[in-house]
């Protein structure tokens, strides 16, 4: 039974096996020292806190009347930014409430500037000027401005008492994307800006148009742009050369989720220990690496070309979970694997060999009977196929029930 031509077949088979090898060692090239990631590879596959462990970060509210409301805010930022495997909750005894960011979260910033910044009042302000008391450097290697000063702190145009909102935009110039952070503002904080950004007042009313400007996230400068524009429909965007797609989506989710009640004391910084640990982890993949040879082996020499087959299909299955754990393209996110993420897509890959050697297995019985070719394959597939289904659907059922008890919302 020829389905296929040769030369179509020939190409798939080429195709699997390119996008196998860079789901597993990626595409990347460097300019000058800096390197830049095409397609992802293995070494960017991210372990969740059940793994890898992770960074605890415990805050006191001032005031601890505003401990739920907080912990709301809190929870909102990190929904609105879109991090899975966090975990949240207040301490029954003490009050305190503590956040655990998964060691290898995919981001600019390290997991404790992280935390920082979900845990920080979240204040925004638009000053004129841009002096500020201290620059130091963050764990994203970009100049980071403290404290605002001289006439830049004594001044503020406009405050979270406007915003009603914030969202992300992308942009793209002479060939480069750039991306933006839009502040929604009510009428009143429309009205201001309006006036402000007037062409036709002059510095002396309180005209900021044609001058620079920062924008402030509590104690800390986000940008410094210079308002040439007119601002009269009730929108405020910014953005600044540092400013990347994780970076714009963390402080929209900030100024999305509106500021704290009350300010929090940082308690403590420790470490959160994973369940297991990124040993066991490393055995699995060793053991699935040897397994996969010895399944190869085998396959190839019970069923020849249909072993072949079989292994395209599972090496073409494993390169699809790649992809989707690291996120392949190197601006997509990554899913944090967990426990019970891989032990889903274990069990997904060893359902795809069983199908195949079932089909393959049919199909030999029949050839040892003395049927022909094409006839084996038809009745193979036909008297396989019943069974394929059943199979398949119990084990998904299996690996949904897993996934719903013990995790995994990213892979879900």
């Amino acid at each position: 039974m020829k389905v296929f031509g040769k030369y179509f077949s020939l190409a798939l088979i080429l195709l699997i096996l390119v996008f196998s090898i860079f789901s597993v060692f990626g595409y990347s090239y460097y300019l000058g020292d800096n390197e830049k990631v095409i397609i992802k590879d293995a070494k960017d596959l991210k372990l969740s806190t059940d793994l890898d462990g992770g960074t605890k970060l415990t805050v006191k509210p001032v005031d601890a009347a505003y401990t739920d409301e907080i912990f709301d805010i809190i929870e909102k930022r990190v929904a609105l930014l879109g991090l899975v495997d966090h975990k949240l909750y207040v301490q029954d005894s003490t009050g305190y409430i503590e956040i655990v960011i998964p060691e290898d979260v995919r981001g600019d910033y390290s997991a404790v500037e992280l935390a920082s910044y979900f845990c920080g009042m979240g204040y925004v302000t638009l000053r004129p000027g841009s002096e500020y008391q201290q620059m130091m450097v963050d764990s994203s290697n970009a100049p980071a401005f403290i404290s605002p000063g001289g006439d830049t702190a004594s001044t503020i145009v406009l405050s979270s008492d406007y915003i009603t909102g914030s969202s992300v935009t992308k942009q793209k110039y002479d060939g480069e994307t750039r991306y933006y952070v839009d502040i929604d503002l009510n009428d009143e904080g429309a009205f201001l800006l309006s006036q402000v950004t007037d062409p036709n007042l002059s510095t002396d009313t309180g005209s900021i148009y044609e001058t620079s400007v920062s924008i402030w996230i509590d104690d800390r400068m986000i940008a410094c742009p210079y308002v040439s524009d007119h601002m009269n429909d009730g929108t405020m965007s910014f953005t600044d050369d540092n400013m990347t797609k994780f970076k714009a989506e963390l402080l929209s989710a900030i100024i999305e989720a509106g500021p704290m009640p009350c300010s929090m004391e940082l308690v403590s910084v420790s470490d959160a220990s994973s369940v297991s640990g990124t040993a066991p982890v490393k055995m699995i993949f060793l053991t699935a690496a040897v397994f996969a040879f010895v399944l190869a082996f085998a396959l190839i020499y019970r069923y020849r070309l249909n072993g072949i087959i079989i292994m395209l299909c599972v090496m073409l299955q494993f390169a699809l979970l790649m992809a989707m754990f690291t996120g392949f393209f190197g601006g997509k996110k990554a899913i944090l694997i967990n426990h019970a993420s891989l032990c889903a897509a274990g069990l997904s890959l060893v359902l795809t060999a069983f199908c195949g050697i079932l089909v393959a297995e049919k199909i030999r019985a029949k050839l040892l009977k003395g049927s022909v070719l094409e006839s084996a394959v038809k009745s193979g597939f036909k008297s396989a196929s019943s069974l394929i289904l059943d199979i398949t659907v119990v084990f998904s059922l299996i690996s949904l029930m897993g996934i719903l008890m013990f995790g995994g919302s990213g892979f879900a």
